[in-house]
């Protein structure tokens, strides 16, 4: 019989510590209420450490009268999902001092409600007050006892992602109710004198200061020769312990960053490393130099990790954009007395460089040092083709240049584009090629060959690699290659003209070829122009051989040729560059330069008070834009139908306000095909027809 009543003893300690918040971290007591309290609570009792826990209403429901209780009305809908986006829902929002971590294990409730409220409710939570998660599933509540009703306890310890949680996250509870079949029927926390919400948990601190480690500091030798890119990747780690807050790492302007290697590279800015109970394991962190950069150095650009409280720590980055240029032609032996020793040089777009920052450097295969060098100034300047140009010396310079196993470097600003060898290969020890293997070229001269003969690149191409080497050649320093029987060294497309001009709310491009090798056909890019001058998103493909017969090449043919493209995508008042590139038979891409036009805006061209610009780009791949025009704010309505006549994707339905706009329609979950896009400004509509192609 004693045990029996220590038993009944114990079970109602439980329950009384329950009820009045006995151990819990945040608790509400809303007896002291009456009449209708607008607002939000703070919580009755609250723990030393956490800021204050506040209990609030979603946007969908109203503050109501309720005696000791904290009431709301509204909640009549009929489903989950209407609750959900109807912002339906009670909120409590808890988070840990500066310096200390809190962890959630129990969630307690009394709820009152009236006849016709709201018979069910689910509660979620979220660390970012956007993203919620379920906690458990729907709750059955018919119950209307004037006092309220003490809810079943919901065990919140197996939810990870509420434990540990450090100052700077606030956890936020809701708690979501609908099924009311009145709009005035109610739905509250209370009304006897106890907590009627109550939260369990622990509140610790944080040991010691929150630190970021970062191995190594420094990154260099990132290199890509122009147009080729990106660069290799190199990598650094990165951990954190006794963190607050989760790492932000953010890259510098010229280089990207991804906790993926190879294939599984994504560039991101920022990547957020997620602390766990203050800490960041050990993770690797892969850098590269973007693609599409100019030529030049992109030294010190610092990568920086971050957290609060903690210092910030970086990784200096340093690299090179190298010139499109290589060794185009050799000679350093021959019968007798060796004579017209020298090296050639091609560069793409010389005049964009100071040819004294190119070094060419000899090495010797023997001791693998280098014995000799040259500065590109002292070159002779020799034939252009297109934007190449050809630079040779010979017979002045390179006086006593070695036989192989020897090698040659070219060099860029002490960047290393080169490094070439004949008759094997080796490691260099010193110099600017220091620790790098050569590439054997694969033919050498010997004490046969000529005065006049040299080794040199034969075929068609913009690189290095497009190019063969061939041997026993006759010279042809200056000029390009030939071995005299037809097959010659071919740069290919020779551009003479590229123009850009405005008309209306399109802009016409115009260019012009002197001579074409092995040209697939011209594929143009664009990208705005924001009012500093700087580019917006970059560069984006328009238009493309492989859509438009129009923009197919000659193939080879020593014929001028000309070409044409209207570019029907742009907005009034506007200023666009645009780019266009050729591409050959390998599918090699060359890139030429950017040309520059503003479109003007034409009067009468806004007669109904908006103007629909040309969809774009079309052909699109994933997405696609709607320029739109409007003198004043108007409703504005986008569908997305099949050839069927069926909606697929409703776009937008609401007031846009007046001014210029690009409004992007992300497609790329439908098949590729003919669609319709429906838009209704006002009281006016327009079909456009558009192709997805995947």
């Amino acid at each position: 019989m004693k045990r029996c009543l220590y038993v009944i003893f114990a079970l109602v300690l439980l329950i009384a510590m329950a009820e009045v918040g006995w151990g819990q971290i945040a608790a509400w007591n809303n007896y002291s209420l009456s009449g209708i309290t607008s607002g939000s609570l703070n919580a009755t009792t609250n723990d030393a450490n956490l800021n204050t826990s506040i209990l609030s209403r979603g946007s969908g429901i109203t503050a109501s009268s309720l005696a000791a209780g904290y009431s709301s009305t509204g909640w009549n809908v009929a489903t989950e999902d209407l609750a959900k986006s109807g912002g339906l829902y009670y909120q409590v929002e808890i988070s840990a001092s500066s310096g200390y971590k809190v962890s959630l294990s129990t969630l307690d409730a009394r709820l009152r409600r009236t006849s016709t409220g709201p018979n069910v409710y689910i509660w979620r939570y979220s660390n970012d007050g956007s993203n919620f998660t379920d906690i458990g599933s729907t709750v059955s509540f018919t119950s209307s006892t004037s006092t309220g009703d003490v809810q079943t306890q919901i065990d919140l310890s197996g939810v990870s992602s509420l434990q540990n949680v450090i100052n700077g996250t606030t956890i936020t509870l809701r708690l979501y109710a609908w099924g009311a079949t009145s709009s005035s029927a109610s739905l509250a926390f209370g009304t006897t004198n106890t907590n009627s919400l109550a939260i369990g948990g622990t509140v610790s601190a944080v040991a010691g200061t929150p630190v970021i480690t970062i191995d190594p500091s420094s990154r260099t030798g990132f290199s890509y020769v122009q147009g080729s890119g990106p660069s290799a990747e190199q990598s650094f780690t990165i951990s954190g312990s006794d963190l607050t807050v989760n790492i932000s790492i953010t890259p510098p302007t010229d280089y990207e960053i991804s906790t993926g290697t190879g294939g599984s590279f994504s560039a991101t800015s920022p990547i957020t490393l997620t602390q766990s109970g203050g800490t960041v394991s050990s993770t690797t962190i892969y850098i590269r130099l973007k693609a599409g950069l100019s030529a030049g150095n992109y030294n010190s650009e610092t990568i920086t990790a971050s957290s609060t409280g903690a210092t910030n720590k970086t990784v200096s980055c340093s690299g090179a954009v190298l010139p499109n240029a290589w060794i185009n032609e050799i000679h350093y032996d021959n019968a007798s007395t060796d004579a017209n020793e020298g090296v050639e040089i091609i560069i793409e777009n010389p005049g964009s460089f100071t040819l004294s920052d190119f070094t060419v450097t000899l090495y010797n295969g023997s001791d693998s040092t280098n014995y000799d060098s040259e500065t590109l100034d002292n070159f002779t300047e020799g034939s252009s083709v297109a934007d190449f140009t050809i630079f040779a010396n010979y017979g002045t310079s390179f006086t006593g240049m070695q036989n192989g196993p020897d090698g040659i470097a070219l060099s860029y600003q002490g960047y290393l584009i080169q490094f070439l060898s004949y008759g094997g290969s080796f490691t260099a020890t010193a110099g600017v090629a220091s620790g790098t293997t050569s590439t054997n070229i694969g033919v050498e001269e010997t004490s046969s060959t000529t005065s006049t003969q040299s080794l040199q690149l034969l075929g068609n191409g913009t690189t290095y690699s497009d190019f063969t080497w061939a041997a026993n050649l006759t010279q042809t320093w200056g000029s390009p290659n030939s071995n005299g029987s037809g097959t010659d060294q071919s740069l290919p497309v020779s551009l003479t003209s590229f123009t850009a001009k405005p008309s209306g709310n399109s802009v016409t491009l115009t260019w012009s070829t002197e001579s074409e090798i092995e040209n697939l056909g011209f594929m143009i890019s664009r990208k705005s122009k924001v009012e500093s001058g700087k580019s917006d998103n970059g560069y984006e493909v328009i238009a493309s051989y492989l859509t438009d017969e129009s923009l197919e090449g000659q193939g080879s043919t020593s014929a001028a040729h000309s070409y044409g493209y209207t570019d029907g995508g742009v907005q009034p008042g506007a200023t666009y560059a645009y780019r266009l590139a050729d591409v050959d038979y390998s599918g090699a891409v060359t890139w030429h330069k950017e040309v520059e036009v503003k479109v003007e805006v034409e009067s009468g061209k806004m007669v109904e008070g908006f103007h629909i610009g040309a969809l774009y780009p079309n052909p699109f791949n994933a997405s696609f834009i709607i320029p739109l025009s409007l003198k004043e704010s108007l409703p504005v309505e986008i569908d997305l139908y099949n050839v069927q006549g069926q909606v697929v994707k409703s776009v937008l339905r609401q007031v846009v306000a007046a001014g210029d706009h690009r409004l992007p329609v992300n497609a790329g979950d439908l098949r590729s095909g003919v669609y319709f896009v429906r838009i209704t400004v006002g009281n006016s509509t327009r079909v456009e027809k558009i192709v997805l192609m995947k």
